[in-house]
């Protein structure tokens, strides 16, 4: 195996969470466990109330859906 600078790489990850709120310690040990630089996490269900307050910290960046219905 060839030696590497973890220094250089950059490391990134997505999850689909059903719910973000109660997710996220299992959310926070993924990035701690497999050293992650970006996760990305979608959820399909995020409200108003999901605000960067109530994610530890965490950036949020959310766009709704909008049904053509």
């Amino acid at each position: 195996m060839a030696s590497t600078n973890l220094e250089n790489n950059l490391r990134i990850g997505h999850i689909n969470v059903r719910s973000l709120i109660p997710s996220l310690n299992e959310i926070k040990s993924s990035i701690d466990n497999l050293k992650l630089d970006i996760l990305g996490v979608t959820e399909s269900w995020l409200t108003e109330q999901v605000v960067p307050d109530s994610t530890g910290g965490m950036t949020v960046a959310k766009t709704d859906n909008v049904s053509s219905l």
